[in-house]
């Protein structure tokens, strides 16, 4: 297998399986939101639908109307995110990175505020794309790799069907992949989120041939896999940010994760490039350096000189 495949695999991967562990703190967590003076949000936590509604809540209390954002989040839901950054855009906001603003806060609050003031030290952290691939600034839909399905899917089988199948009394219940309060919490917003990534019982037993599942294993995440693409196309869209913002460091920092035995979690972008993909108005800080931060050292730089001729 070539490099270019293995580092496709990867990334599908960590988009179809993800981090449940993760997840868990993302969902069960309540982030700290404080209405200060002159305007002024604080959002300190994941973003998640709690944050959401805390957000709203907050700003309707405010005894002015807030005019700025200051958050540090290590990123959270999508869906949330999403609903976040076209509030924070509504409401003309500005927005404040205090420490870090990394994953969903990076690819959807930060470049929905008017004006983005990133405090010294502070980065903003990309890692995760709901579509789509970019590799050397060219675009690869996810069903262009397809063909890669089979070996995905094979490598699944064991951790995912196998297991399910010994707990399950020989059912193999792969609806409860995504019949979770996770998928219950954004169909609330997202009305087609259950018709098209959650639940679809597929009626499998034990009789049923391996080949037959991993068929509607790929089926069922194609469909979810290219919802995921349209609302995030139509987001960007709304923002006139360049759809390929949140996605075009992810090829090179999958292969750097390959290199570095998965220490590598993040990539950011030089001031330049945030430009060039459409995200003004970004303030740095007198000074502004990310060395200091916890961060850096886990991040990869992104620059887009070499890729200008495509943007």
């Amino acid at each position: 297998m070539n490099k270019i495949n293995f580092i496709l695999i990867a990334i599908i991967l960590s988009l179809a399986v993800g981090c449940r562990s993760n997840q868990d703190k993302v969902y069960k967590s309540t982030p700290n939101v404080k209405i200060l003076k002159n305007g002024i949000i604080k959002y300190n936590g994941y973003i998640n639908f709690a944050g959401y509604k805390l957000l709203l809540k907050a700003y309707a209390q405010s005894s002015v109307a807030p005019t700025l954002l200051i958050i540090k989040s290590r990123g959270g839901d999508p869906y949330a995110g999403m609903m976040m950054g076209r509030f924070i855009r509504d409401k003309k906001m500005r927005l404040r990175v205090r420490g870090y603003c990394l994953s969903a806060c990076a690819n959807y609050l930060f470049p929905a505020a008017t004006v983005k003031y990133i405090e010294n030290n502070a980065i903003v952290g990309f890692h995760q794309s709901l579509s789509g691939i970019v590799i050397e600034g060219k675009t690869i839909p996810i069903d262009e790799v397809l063909p890669l399905w089979d070996k995905i899917f094979s490598d699944m089988w064991d951790k995912i069907i196998v297991e399910n199948h010994r707990k399950k009394d020989k059912k193999i219940a792969l609806d409860k992949i995504t019949q979770t309060p996770i998928a219950r919490q954004r169909s609330q917003y997202y009305p087609e989120y259950i018709s098209r990534c959650g639940k679809r019982k597929p009626n499998l037993d034990h009789h049923r041939t391996k080949n037959e599942i991993l068929q509607f294993m790929a089926k069922k995440l194609m469909s979810c896999f290219n919802y995921m693409d349209e609302q995030e196309s139509v987001f960007y869209n709304e923002l006139k940010v360049d759809f390929r913002l949140s996605k075009m460091g992810i090829a090179r920092l999958k292969k750097a994760q390959i290199e570095s035995d998965n220490n590598v979690k993040f990539f950011y972008y030089d001031p330049a490039s945030l430009k060039a993909l459409g995200v003004q108005e970004v303030k740095y800080a007198k000074g502004w350096s990310p060395r200091e931060n916890k961060y850096y050292k886990k991040m990869i730089k992104i620059n887009l000189s070499d890729w200008q001729q495509q943007l």
